[in-house]
């Protein structure tokens, strides 16, 4: 067995400063830029980059400190102010920057852009395919992802796996297999999108026409036919980045087949949802990301009409305003976003998992017990902390490969392989109801993870800060979020009034309550009195609080 765990460079090429300008502080183009929809050629040369402040004293400040062409993090986006400062490491100090654009007073916002990595790292080890349950996909790897369904037959490295010990992803899918309606974005390093157990289900961008050197769809965003790469930011176009969502890492080519390699095709393996994917590459091929890149991913996703944004990445310095503003911005627009808890076997807060109103994932291995010991280097395991939400499988994660597609003997392992599992049944959820809003598919998520079948010493009774609400239960969620027909007594009247209580008192599994028969519907038998009679309520199994 070998392993690979690239956490990129103790520090970044250089400095930046994100700031954003008081309404005073103005800007101003060194040059009249040409329409986004005129060619780049010999005689129409790359636009003139980059707005320069139109006050004497920013810019001698900027030549004091041989800032770069200052860059807009969101050109696209008229009203997201945000700017890219950039400095050469090792001139000057990251204090001193930092208490020279304060001290101007010209700035509502001013702050370090820093760096945080993919939550994930890969290991090799011959893979071997086999015949499954009679009810499982005829995808031949299939029985290597006990996170799906786990017969508790296979041992991994030490650790010898154990029956049930999966998301009942199978059973799920008998209640709805998911929707190439719903678009998930995986913000990542990328991924391989010819790769034939999932090429058919990367997002199309229909508006738009590729290579041609066209923004056609006028969403700010030139050939990007299948995502955008933030990452790619050598900062030398008006638009930071490139059309080029290739993955030279392997990290997002495994989180996306995760959530949505095809199933059932009798190729390779298995995802856990049927939908669409958008990649957004927003770590390099180093697995390390500004992030300024990330908040930028989030927007474009968001924008681009993403319902659900993954993030196996974090960095314990990540609590910045720019990232918490992307984050409220997908949050707002009712995108869910899950994040990975981070693999610093710690309760360090990392970032953006521990903002509030996402979905934090913590690592279950194939025995369900909390990753305190990862292959690729045993001193790191799953965070945790009480802003976790729930827990995934993430150790031991076979999965599709960024270069080869025959390569199935590639498995990883970390925080990044837990979090896909949720995303795919936030997919799976959505697909059910496409309404639901971020706070519906966490209630959903929590209401049905498993609890208690983990270490009893760390998976105590209720909400604990190693295992959340429990290890994901795909079926359990969808039958929650399932409409339940509830029978009533015969006879009795008492059944809306009486001893059950009346209506307004019962409360759905998203903790919603009725009022009087406001969201509840009679079945056939329209009359207390009548035997047959049913009630459908909402969202709800439950008959009382």
């Amino acid at each position: 067995m070998s392993a690979s765990a690239s956490q990129g460079p103790s520090l970044p090429p250089e400095i930046r400063l994100l700031v954003h300008p008081k309404p005073t502080t103005l800007l101003q183009a060194p040059s009249p830029l040409p329409s986004a929809n005129t060619p780049l050629s010999a005689s129409n040369p790359k636009p003139a980059r980059y707005p320069r402040f139109a006050s004497a004293d920013l810019d001698n400040l900027g030549r004091r400190f041989a800032c770069k062409p200052i860059a807009r993090m969101c050109p696209w986006d008229e009203k997201e102010g945000t700017l890219v400062l950039r400095f050469p490491r090792g001139a000057v100090s990251e204090k001193a920057l930092l208490d020279a654009y304060k001290a101007t007073g010209r700035f509502d916002l001013v702050e370090l852009d820093g760096i945080g990595f993919g939550h994930g790292a890969a290991s090799t080890m011959g893979a071997a395919g086999g015949a499954g349950i009679a009810a499982d996909p005829n995808d031949p790897y299939f029985n290597l992802q006990y996170g799906l369904r786990n017969p508790g037959v296979r041992k991994f490295e030490t650790t010898q796996s154990k029956a049930g010990a999966d998301i009942k992803a199978v059973e799920a899918w008998d209640l709805n297999p998911g929707s190439t309606g719903i678009l998930v974005a995986v913000l990542d390093c990328g991924l391989n999108t010819k790769h034939p157990d999932i090429a058919a289900r990367v997002w199309v961008n229909k508006g738009e026409i590729a290579g041609n050197g066209k923004d056609d769809d006028g969403n700010g965003f030139i050939d990007d036919v299948n995502g955008w790469a933030f990452a790619n930011d050598a900062q030398n176009e008006s638009l930071p980045g490139s059309a080029d969502v290739s993955d030279g890492l392997g990290h997002g080519t495994n989180v996306a087949g995760i959530i949505g390699a095809i199933s059932g095709n009798g190729f390779g393996m298995a995802g856990v949802a049927r939908c669409t994917i958008m990649p957004v590459k927003v770590l390099n091929n180093q697995n390390w990301g500004y992030f300024s890149w990330w908040a930028a991913g989030i927007r474009y996703a968001v924008d681009n009409g993403a319902r659900v944004i993954n993030m196996s990445m974090g960095g314990p310095n990540g609590n910045t305003t720019v990232l918490h503003n992307a984050i409220d911005y997908a949050l707002q627009r009712n995108v869910a976003m899950v994040i990975s808890m981070g693999n610093s076997r710690s309760d360090v807060p990392d970032y953006p998992a521990a903002f509030d109103g996402v979905i934090a994932v913590g690592a279950t291995g194939p025995d369900d017990r909390y990753v305190k010991s990862f292959p690729w280097d045993t001193t790191k395991g799953s965070n945790y902390g009480p802003h976790i939400s729930v827990c995934a499988p993430g150790n031991f994660i076979y999965g599709l490969h960024f270069s080869d597609s025959n390569e199935y003997g590639t498995y990883w392992s970390g925080t990044s392989q837990a979090a896909p599992h949720v995303t795919g049944v936030c997919a799976l959820l959505l697909a059910q109801d496409p309404a639901r809003k971020p706070a519906d598919l966490k209630r959903l998520l929590e209401a049905g993870a498993d609890d208690g079948v983990g270490d009893p010493a760390q998976d105590t009774p209720g909400f604990d800060v190693h295992y959340g609400h429990g290890r994901l239960n795909a079926k359990r969620s969808l039958a929650a979020g399932a409409a339940v027909a509830i029978r009533l007594p015969w006879g009795r009247k008492e059944a809306f009034t009486g001893a059950f209580g009346p209506l307004a008192g019962w409360r759905d599994l998203l903790g919603r309550e009725t009022a009087d028969n406001r969201g509840v519907r009679i079945l056939p038998g329209s009359m207390p009195s009548n035997p047959g009679n049913h009630i459908m309520m909402g969202l709800s199994g439950q008959t009382a609080r």
